[in-house]
């Protein structure tokens, strides 16, 4: 036999079945791995190496006896999980049962004491019964704090305090019917302490202050894009113009009808109602006639007679309003309207973004999205999806988040503008106007910060501000115009 092993031949054909057999072999410890999972750690000197692991196995099946060990040993009776609800998972209470019977099966066959769990949770994780099969006692928390009596806790915070801020209590009111979390209210009060320490140094509005750090609290991520200059606030307000356009094609809209009527009036010759009926009544009467006359299968000439019906009642309609405009002396009461509405248009320039949503286009200014460099479109989803969206909208569209919010989130620094001239630039924001002797340090610099249309507000009357505007009239006369205009207007006397 052994010669036979050293033929040629002999080592041709045992080579290739050598191969065979242990490719067989191979083959059938990866099926029996694959099935049965013979193979799963190599422990080399004491070190342990996985090198086969089980994709579907959990956590929980991994590390159970580590877990077991841990909670056989922990020398404690009662262990305490807290804010599991926020994973909206009941599978891990199921797991978590069977750890807890199986680490009291041990214990007690060790005759240790037994672990008890207890779990902090909201009664909401389970949409019906089936939290009873989790566990065996529950004990029922009455809630500190919801919508029907967070006002008086809001009372209890803020009006209580020694620091000088003085709220309204509609103000307070309407935001308790929001925030309705005792978490939430207690850091808001913590952090309006330590902001309303650190920023009140230019008259601030305590009310705005307060909008604003709840905005931080319940938005916290878009608070924080707004100091950079992104997010979905810094977003709204940086559409504002966009919004007084939206609002001034509206209002041309409604002006154009009525120029149109005052125009067909002073072009009117005819004199009476009567008038009309004679020169258009036989022709309305007439075509009238065509149409009835005329054959179903004519369609080309029906329509046609149609048409000229509708332009003859059109024409005789828009006369008698041209008379009846006439008549009735109506041509001063409609340019009066135009003129109210032109002066909407030019105030409409210096309203505040509260001041501009109305019951009608909230919804088209809330539901602002935006477009970046890129082309990306930003839905803000997140924000309008929140169950506290109600609360930003409350704050802005009465404007306790508005236009100033960057006094309110950041320091503010003394250079050429110091803090008496930012009070009364404020003040003409917030529409809280000054005595009219208020001092100013820095008249110019004000001049260069307020707008065309801030002097028709009467917050702007101040005797410093018109001394200056008097002393450079070749370069402010359009200012000085509309400060004297805004006098004339309100005939403020007092101010004379």
């Amino acid at each position: 036999i052994l010669s036979l092993t050293t033929k040629q031949y002999s080592l041709l054909v045992s080579g290739p079945f050598l191969i065979v057999c242990l490719g067989f072999i191979i083959y059938k410890i990866i099926s029996a791995q694959k099935s049965r999972n013979i193979f799963k750690k190599v422990n080399l000197q004491g070190s342990e190496i996985e090198i086969f692991e089980e994709p579907d196995d959990s956590y929980f099946d991994k590390y159970l006896n580590e877990i077991l060990y841990l909670f056989e040993n922990i020398g404690s009776d009662v262990i305490v999980f807290e804010d599991i609800d926020r994973f909206e998972s009941n599978v891990i209470f199921e797991r978590l049962r069977e750890i807890n019977t199986l680490a009291n099966v041990h214990l007690k066959n060790e005759n240790k004491r037994l672990i008890r769990f207890f779990y902090l949770l909201k009664d909401d994780i389970f949409i019906s019964k089936d939290r009873t099969k989790f566990f065996d006692y529950i004990v029922p928390v009455i809630p500190v704090i919801d919508s029907s009596n967070s006002f008086e806790m809001f009372l209890s915070l803020f009006k209580g305090k020694d620091d000088g801020a003085i709220f309204d209590d509609n103000f307070l009111q309407g935001l308790s019917l929001y925030v309705d979390d005792f978490r939430i209210l207690k850091n808001i009060y913590n952090e309006f302490t330590i902001y309303y320490k650190k920023l009140n140094n230019i008259e601030l509005d305590c009310n705005k202050m307060l909008a604003i750090i709840t905005y931080k609290n319940i938005f916290p991520k878009d608070f924080s894009e707004l100091q950079l200059n992104h997010g979905y606030i810094y977003t709204l307000f940086e559409k504002k113009p966009e919004f007084i356009s939206h609002e001034l094609i509206a209002i041309e809209d409604k002006i154009i009808p009525i120029e149109t009527k005052i125009k067909n009036a002073q072009n009117e010759h005819l004199k009476s109602v009567n008038e009309v009926n004679i020169i258009y009544d036989p022709n309305i009467r007439k075509t009238q006639e065509n149409i009835r006359q005329t054959p179903n299968y004519n369609t080309k000439h029906r329509q046609e007679q149609e048409n000229l019906l509708t332009s003859l009642i059109q024409e005789k309609d828009k006369r008698l309003d041209a008379i009846e405009i006439i008549e009735n002396n109506e041509i001063d009461v409609l340019n009066e309207k135009i003129s109210e509405l032109r002066r909407n248009i030019s105030e409409l320039k210096s309203k505040k973004l509260s001041e501009l949503i109305t019951r009608d286009n909230i919804d088209y200014i809330f539901k602002i999205t935006y477009i970046n460099e890129i082309g990306n479109e930003e839905t803000f989803n997140s924000i309008k999806g929140s169950e506290y969206f109600d609360l930003l909208k409350y704050l802005i569209r009465n404007g306790y988040i508005d236009e100033t919010y960057n006094d309110y989130i950041t320091y503010f620094y003394e250079n050429s503008l110091n803090r008496s001239d930012k009070a009364f630039l404020r003040s003409i924001s917030d529409k809280k106007r000054k005595d009219f002797s208020y001092t100013l340090n820095n008249p110019s610099l004000i001049v260069k910060r307020l707008q065309p249309y801030d002097y028709s507000q009467q917050e702007t009357l101040n005797f410093d501000l018109l001394n200056h505007l008097l002393g450079s009239i070749n370069q402010h006369a359009t200012q000085l115009k509309a400060f004297i205009s805004q006098l004339k207007r309100n005939k403020n006397l007092i101010f004379i």
